[in-house]
């Protein structure tokens, strides 16, 4: 949870003796979206991945590579599915 959720001030509750002025809640926060982030392109490139083996399957007339590359494809579909409604409930 980022700062400024639920009734919090936006710069977290101390600033720190050193005269930091991010918290350790601004730093989880943006740890957070990072992860986030690098999910979400993780399911763009199963994807991606999945159409290049499906393709190249097919063109080598090789089914197994073809099912492969659709069975990823649809990794890729689940996870991206999976991330789209974790944004719901996050915003």
């Amino acid at each position: 949870m980022c700062p400024g959720d639920w009734g919090m001030p936006k710069g977290g509750f101390d600033p720190g003796l050193n005269g930091d002025t991010k918290s350790s809640r601004d730093i989880e926060c943006s740890l957070d979206v990072n992860s986030v982030a690098k999910k979400k392109s993780r399911a763009k490139m199963e994807q991606a991945k999945g159409k290049v083996k499906e393709a190249a399957g097919r063109t080598v007339g090789n089914e197994r590579l073809e099912a492969e590359g659709r069975a990823e494809q649809a990794k890729g579909d689940a996870r991206q599915a999976k991330e789209k409604a974790k944004d719901v409930f996050r915003h």
